[in-house]
């Protein structure tokens, strides 16, 4: 394994760390379902690392600022159809990631009794969660932003980093002083 393979290791086990045991919004850890902490993985090349992981990790990390509505899904039927009014019999339709959210985040749940509510009161309260999102986006994007992500490269990785890179270049130094190549 290469020390640029140890660094990418590195990086995405302080990040999975990070999602699954540090809680940034007073509601837990990121670590809703395992798939984000799952998702993140590396590739090194003979000069860089890159780490990736869902596209929606900057979300998680930063938050979502106010001023729209998340993604809605008019068609979604989870919470049933509507029962009154011009669009009786249509689906209710919802905010497919807030509903995800809530449906798994043990703690959110918890937090608004929602295993108990009807179909109705569901769709009711995961609204007025996405109007206040879009009203003051989402508690990390109030504070911020979180570290997240920049604190996987904190200055101690940084400087043990540094000390490879130093080593490798003494050595390569010495190699060609000596004339071995």
């Amino acid at each position: 394994m290469s020390w640029l393979d140890q660094i990418g290791q590195q990086a995405v086990t302080r990040l999975q760390n990070n999602i699954r045991n540090v809680d940034y919004s007073g509601f837990g850890p990121a670590n809703n379902t395992g798939k984000l902490a799952n998702s993140v993985r590396y590739e090194a090349t003979d000069t860089r690392v890159t780490v990736y992981a869902e596209g929606y990790v900057f979300n998680v990390s930063e938050g979502r600022k106010a001023g729209k509505y998340p993604p809605y899904n008019p068609n979604d039927t989870r919470y049933g159809f509507k029962t009154r009014g011009e669009n009786k019999g249509k689906p209710r339709g919802t905010f497919p990631n807030i509903a995800d959210w809530i449906e798994t985040k043990q703690s959110a749940n918890s937090r608004f009794n929602f295993a108990s509510k009807t179909d109705s009161e569901k769709a009711g309260l995961i609204f007025a969660i996405s109007r206040k999102m879009k009203e003051k986006g989402t508690v990390i994007a109030q504070k911020g932003g979180s570290d997240m992500l920049s604190s996987v490269i904190d200055e101690a990785f940084t400087s043990a980093i540094k000390n490879e890179i130093s080593g490798l270049l003494t050595l390569e130094f010495k190699t060609i002083l000596s004339g071995k190549s």
